[in-house]
């Protein structure tokens, strides 16, 4: 009574209503199982996993990331707000195009490039949307390259409860794994491809051992999910 779910200081300091957390994963936060939102906040505290890669959980989950959106409120004089990956993208097609620094519409470009926000980095990017359905397909043992499997974005960006603590842990893990190599290559200015994050998802292999993740498998083909073996 004092400390179980059925007291008043559980019931109190439930984490769908965390600020951040709304910010991070929206409205749909408030409606999610708690169990699985508690995984997620927890999840930073997961020894197995590297410094570096704890490190990044926490940030995410407590709105520590610092992306270009909010850089440009601290200093705007310093940061511009704009998406790296479309940033880097847009240069490079008008250099193709002749067109440089001296040229007038080159700014003019540059201001059409949208602001990188959580949502738009992980998610809408046009570099990233498809380069997650690939890996999600890839995880999945789907055709990464032609299937026309998808995942949501609630699914990827909040994760997905998988019957229990220690299968959900694999789920959160290798989907913010590749939030995390994203996040990586935002901060060397390279567009991530799709060889770059499929070798980060070996961590998932060395953190978890063979009989959780053929669980995990197994859970995964009961959701109608063929995996190969």
């Amino acid at each position: 009574m004092i400390e179980g779910k059925s007291s008043v200081g559980y019931t109190s300091r439930d984490p769908r209503v965390v600020p951040s957390g709304v910010t991070l994963w929206g409205d749909e936060v408030r409606t999610a199982k708690r169990e699985l939102i508690e995984a997620n906040f927890g999840l930073w505290g997961l020894g197995r996993l590297s410094a570096e890669f704890r490190n990044f959980l926490f940030n995410l989950v407590q709105g520590r990331l610092y992306l270009n959106n909010v850089l440009h409120h601290i200093n705007p004089a310093e940061h511009d707000g704009k998406c790296t990956f479309c940033k880097i993208s847009s240069i490079r097609e008008l250099t193709e195009r002749g067109i440089g620094e001296d040229r007038a519409e080159y700014n003019y470009y540059l201001e059409l490039v949208e602001s990188e926000s959580i949502d738009h980095i992980f998610w809408r990017c046009q570099h990233i949307e498809e380069l997650v359905q690939k890996v999600y397909r890839w995880v999945n043992g789907f055709d990464w390259l032609r299937g026309n499997e998808t995942i949501s974005q609630a699914h990827f960006l909040m994760g997905e409860w998988s019957g229990g603590m220690s299968l959900t842990e694999i789920d959160l893990v290798w989907k913010h794994l590749v939030k995390f190599v994203i996040f990586q290559c935002r901060l060397r200015r390279k567009i991530p491809s799709f060889g770059d994050i499929i070798h980060e998802l070996g961590i998932v292999k060395r953190v978890f051992n063979s009989g959780r993740i053929d669980r995990y498998n197994e859970y995964l083909r009961t959701q109608h999910i063929e995996v190969e073996e």
